[in-house]
């Protein structure tokens, strides 16, 4: 009789790999969506500050 262990084992490995590259997925997702809001808000200011020398 075969032990199913193993089998069973790589299989155990293989999910845990494919949640820990879906949790880093998800915590890349986050740190772009904050990296496009600070860009998003520099850009702001750079062009608020830009139009507001201008109009000086």
């Amino acid at each position: 009789m075969k032990d199913a262990t193993p089998k069973a084992t790589a299989h155990t490995r293989w999910e845990t790999a494919g949640r820990i590259l879906v949790q880093i997925s998800a915590a890349t997702s986050v740190v772009d969506l904050f990296a496009l809001i600070v860009f998003v808000r520099t850009a702001r200011w750079i062009f608020d500050e830009g139009l507001a020398a201008l109009i000086k």
